[in-house]
């Protein structure tokens, strides 16, 4: 039998809890569920008792801390980036606090803490899986990092700027990553920078990327998928700051 883990948390108003606590994902248990405490499952591990503070006081006679004290910090893992921020966005719609915290992106971990509508305070933290390969990451330069990720969310990739360094951007496109750096006295005509991305499905990609309507020629721009005589079938887009990425899937014989 694995063992389990229940943190209790004092609520002023339960059944505000309960709907805080389903909008950030957790699924009540009626079993364990009366007037005075909730139950919220997270996993089959892992459990959330919500208590009214008369329910709470019948188990210690310490004092409940005010909404502005810090107890302890609760981490709870997400599957994605994604899912990260969308229960930051849930404990802002739900009587919650986002961003209590600064966010963290340390590029494979990212985190945002939230409190709930008590003061309690969550973190909703994602944390790649450790690779069994080594990987090589692009750095490109590029004149500015907000026109840079306005682009590349154009091509389907998400994120931003480093949050301890403006100047710098990490993007992602599923398992593709790409990083920029500012380089302000670039002449995109006169650049070399570039980089080749190996993928699965070229025609899935290039299709996507069709639907940013870049122009064949000029800078920014994006060619046409073809069969190259060297086994691969590939395109290319240049970006606006001139680094050409080649994108492309070896000739199934």
């Amino acid at each position: 039998m694995p063992r389990t883990i229940t943190v209790s948390l004092p609520v002023a108003d339960l059944n505000l809890s309960k709907a805080f606590y389903t909008a950030c994902g957790f699924v009540n248990n009626p079993q364990f569920t009366d007037d005075t405490a909730a139950m919220m499952v997270w996993s089959e591990t892992i459990n959330v008792m919500l208590l009214t503070h008369a329910k709470w006081r019948t188990f210690t006679t310490r004092p409940i801390p005010p909404k502005t004290s810090s107890e302890v910090a609760l981490h709870i893992s997400c599957d994605s980036r994604e899912d990260v921020d969308a229960m930051n966005k849930a404990a802002l719609e739900n009587g919650g606090t986002p961003d209590i915290n600064p966010v963290e992106d340390h590029g494979s971990m990212y985190g945002r803490d939230f409190a709930d509508p008590d003061g309690h305070i969550w973190g909703a933290i994602w944390i790649s899986e450790m690779q069994s390969y080594d990987l090589a990451i692009p750095t490109l330069p590029c004149r500015s990092v907000s026109a840079t990720v306005e682009f590349y969310e154009r091509l389907g990739f998400e994120g931003g700027a480093h949050a301890f360094n403006g100047d710098y951007a990490i993007l992602r496109r599923g398992a593709v990553e790409l990083h920029f750096f500012t380089h302000k006295e670039l002449v995109p005509e006169e650049s070399s920078s570039g980089c080749y991305v190996r993928v699965l499905d070229v025609e899935s990609v290039y299709r996507s990327f069709s639907s940013s309507r870049l122009p064949r020629t000029g800078i920014p721009r994006m060619d046409t998928l073809e069969d190259k005589p060297w086994g691969l079938r590939e395109f290319a887009v240049v970006d606006p700051d001139g680094n050409l990425l080649r994108i492309g899937q070896s000739i199934t014989k």
